[in-house]
């Protein structure tokens, strides 16, 4: 609000400029154009002409800026008659007189307030009739003292899910000095809320309506009531209470009304997941809601829950069986919101390379893994891979409202219990590579039941610790073709032993091609590539796929491999990717298992 006469004369500068924001944060003014000089909030007339003031406020904290408001004063010259001037004010608590100009004598001011003439300037907002005398010569005119702008702000209130509202209070902003601002009102203010003791969880706005002041105009600013509840998506990874090591998963939805909630317990003793719902307990005081949920299977497991969800998005989680506490949580934690038209900043493509975190046992696979992997736009990171075994698995993980991730896949068919990979994690931002993000070395948790009709590892194994390493994956173009974002087109290979005689003449130089295959460089062999060893490059997603031949005496074995490339020029130990291959038995041997082992490619300068 920024009010400003139309006209002035000359000598009736300086003139102090007011105005007001609905923020209430202080307005700055800026002189435009014209004959005058802006010290802060006091204008000087330097002579006649058009004069421009813009009055700002530039926002801060919780407002944004307001829209600045540009006006105009014309500055007329001096008059030679007896003239009234200043007859249009603004009420600030102090009497108002008005200006005479033109006269050569002290002119005789009259006010008529409340129908009685008086030498005294009125202060209260309103019309009087006023009258100058000088020189024999009597003007008359009429001072308008107009209303002061008053901000009527509604505070902002919140409360929890099913209390009474809290009692709704206002504050009056732009009170005059002087003034008492409860006893200001002619008229009673009325403030309302739509929302209501059953309201669910969300915003509401606090409006204020009516009243009156006698020396002011009123400016409603609505307030907003927060209701807090528990509506939305949360996830806890499970873990034993005795080992800590990952046991399950526990992924629950509170609706609107926060009233009650469902769950989906996944178990690593289970071979499915345990769908659950209740009622949920609210309590206002500590503002947290509690569940008890239970689940009997095959007539004699009895499962039940205990869940505790803060209204901070923190939740916590027990599941006993049989009376017996299996599984716990303490760290789970709210899913985040997807929001329209907005993109996390780890959206992107990845490729990814499960290691060992420490020596495999004789039971345990030689080479954990790969996985390539996609974040889209609301956060969702979805994988696609193949564990060490040959086992396929996918998953599809939502971020939570702290940008971490769980991973708990029963990838093996048919469904087992006690066969598992899992895992916590969160993306960081790359060292080296601006706007993009990467992970390093996450801790993950392999398990594996025995069965004997398995191809590979049928004794099983596990808990087994390995890491989980995601980088950051380009889409090769015209302009930048692949060998350029890996930083290499050539690569020494290695193998971890077959156990076969011809394993010697396997590649162990390889070189990318143009249309994404690798070439075999080393050795030379009569025929060329003995092996007939094949590969290729998916530039899409980062996978490899391709195969090779062993001869063992008189038999002859396709192996199949596959895995991951990395783009980056600094790889540690120059590593450029990973994968494993799957070794079949010899026709006839005792063991009729798979076996498998890891393939690596180094970069080669």
């Amino acid at each position: 609000t920024f009010n400003l006469p139309a006209s002035l004369h000359l000598d009736e500068g300086p003139v102090t400029l007011v105005a007001s924001a609905s923020s209430g944060l202080p307005v700055s003014f800026a002189l435009i154009s014209g004959p005058g000089v802006l010290e802060g909030n006091v204008l000087s007339l330097s002579g006649p002409g058009i004069v421009q003031i813009e009055a700002r406020q530039d926002g801060e904290g919780n407002y944004a800026p307001a829209r600045p408001v540009r006006r105009s004063l014309r500055v007329k010259a001096n008059p030679t008659g007896l003239t009234l001037s200043n007859l249009t004010q603004t009420y600030d608590g102090t009497p108002r007189p008005i200006t005479v100009l033109g006269n050569v004598q002290t002119p005789a001011v009259s006010y008529t307030i409340n129908n009685q003439s008086s030498a005294t300037p009125p202060t209260a907002a309103g019309s009087y009739p006023v009258s100058a005398f000088a020189d024999g010569v009597l003007r008359r005119g009429t001072l308008v003292i107009a209303r002061a702008p008053l901000i009527v702000q509604a505070n902002d209130q919140s409360k929890h899910l099913g209390q009474p509202n809290p009692e709704l209070t206002l504050t009056l902003i732009g009170t005059v000095p002087g003034d008492d601002p409860a006893n200001l009102l002619t008229r009673p203010i009325s403030i309302a809320t739509r929302a209501k003791e059953s309201s669910p969880p969300g915003v509401y706005p606090i409006t204020t309506s009516g009243g009156a002041a006698a020396n002011y105009t009123l400016i409603h600013q609505p307030g907003t009531l927060v209701v807090e509840g528990f509506v939305g998506s949360y996830e806890a990874m499970l873990r034993d209470p005795v080992s800590g090591d990952p046991s399950g998963l526990m992924k629950v939805t509170v609706p609107v009304a926060s009233r009650s909630a469902s769950a989906r317990l996944m178990l690593g003793i289970e071979p499915a997941a345990l769908s659950l719902a209740g009622p949920l307990t609210l309590n206002a005081a500590s503002r947290i809601a509690s569940g008890q949920f239970s689940r009997t299977l095959r007539g004699t497991d009895a499962y039940e829950v205990s869940l505790t969800i803060s209204v901070f998005g923190e939740l916590m989680v027990e599941v006993t069986r049989n009376g017996e506490l299996i599984a716990t949580s303490t760290d789970g934690i709210r899913l985040k919101d997807r929001t329209r038209g907005h993109t996390v900043p780890q959206a992107g493509s990845y490729t990814g390379e499960i290691e060992l975190s420490q020596t495999a046992g004789p039971n345990d696979p030689f080479a954990p893994g790969w996985t390539t992997a996609k974040v889209d736009a609301g956060g969702t990171l979805a994988m696609t891979g193949r564990l060490g075994d040959a086992t396929v698995f996918t998953a599809s993980l939502p971020v939570d409202v702290a940008g971490g991730y769980r991973l708990f896949a029963q990838p093996y068919r048919p469904a087992r219990a006690g066969a598992h990979v899992s895992g916590t994690w969160a993306l960081a931002p790359h060292p080296t590579t601006a706007g993009r993000w990467q992970l390093e070395g996450a801790e993950l948790t392999w398990v594996k039941a025995a069965r004997d009709k398995d191809s590979t590892h049928r004794l099983g194994f596990g808990p087994l610790p390995v890491e989980l390493s995601l980088s950051p994956w380009q889409l090769a173009t015209r302009a930048i073709p692949l060998a350029q974002l890996l930083g290499a087109q050539q690569f020494a290979v290695t193998y971890s032993p077959t156990g076969s005689p011809s394993e010697t003449s396997l590649p162990n130089q390889v070189g990318l091609n143009s249309n994404h295959t690798l070439q075999v460089l080393a050795p030379v062999t009569s025929p060329p590539n003995i092996r007939r060893w094949t590969a290729r490059v998916n530039p899409t997603t980062g996978a490899f796929t391709g195969s090779f031949q062993l001869l063992d005496l008189t038999q002859s074995r396709t192996v199949n491999f596959s895995g991951v490339l990395r783009q980056s020029s600094n790889v540690l130990l120059g590593q450029q990717g990973a994968g494993h291959y799957l070794l079949p038995p010899l026709k006839g041997a005792a063991n009729q298992e798979s076996r498998t082992g890891d393939i690596r490619f180094l970069r080669m300068p």
